[in-house]
């Protein structure tokens, strides 16, 4: 359902205005889904941007053996469909993974959105650094052991809510174990057990659906543990 626009519920109010034309506002309706409904298709046209006031929002596709894979998760002040910018079509789709409310902000492709030439204004410029910086956030994670890319995501989620002016302490985490795997190419009793074990080192604290954040420097350092040398039998001397 399709509702005015309002600033005050807004936790996104300082990336709506502007977003896509350096000279009025367009029009921003709200746009409320329930955990599972899809914001847009991969391949759909792209029209818009949305910007998440309430919720949380995944993008994912089906990678070549027909899995789905996860390239995002989306909180309060983050803009969804960047697609709508350089490409004029989505290449992924957008879930809602709980009840979610989200600006719609007609947007133009950048070829044709600055005939004049002039740059994109900041805000959306900030979003683009954004969504460059969870871009590379992914190369690195290819890179980690399992420990090391539960870490990161959770110090990456709490910088996401220390953007938003939310405490950084507790994170909460609205994906479900499944969606977290699959998000850093992990199995899911692997995210349980490095849950569990990170917990035990005292890092953090599993609370509800989320987790407290006990120890951020350990996090931020965190580092496989050695493997156990095996002393290997020597080898005959020449005679």
């Amino acid at each position: 359902m399709n509702a005015p626009h309002s600033e005050f519920l807004c936790h996104a109010r300082g990336n709506c205005p502007r977003l896509c034309s350096g000279q009025s506002a367009p029009a921003a309706l709200a746009r409320e889904l329930e955990r599972g409904d899809l914001l847009f298709r991969s391949g759909d046209n792209a029209g818009a941007l949305f910007v998440v006031r309430s919720g949380a929002v995944k993008t994912c596709r089906l990678g070549e053996d027909g899995s789905e894979q996860i390239l995002g998760f989306y909180l309060p002040g983050e803009i969804v469909g960047f697609d709508a910018i350089t490409q004029g079509r989505y290449v992924a789709d957008a879930m809602a993974l709980k009840a979610t409310q989200l600006c719609r902000i007609a947007c133009q492709p950048a070829a044709s959105a600055s005939g004049d030439g002039s740059l994109l204004p900041e805000r959306l410029m900030t979003g683009f650094g954004q969504e460059v910086q969870r871009l590379q956030n992914l190369l690195v994670l290819e890179r980690c052991s399992a420990e090391q890319r539960l870490a990161r995501f959770l110090l990456q989620m709490a910088d996401k809510q220390a953007r938003l002016g939310r405490s950084s302490r507790y994170v909460s985490l609205p994906m479900a174990r499944g969606d977290i795997g699959r998000f850093l190419h992990l199995a899911t009793e692997t995210v349980s057990r490095m849950f569990t074990r990170l917990a035990g080192l005292g890092w953090i604290r599993i609370e509800g659906s989320g987790v407290e954040i006990l120890d951020a420097a350990a996090l931020a350092g965190s580092r496989p543990q050695p493997a156990l040398r095996r002393d290997r039998p020597a080898l005959p001397q020449a005679a």
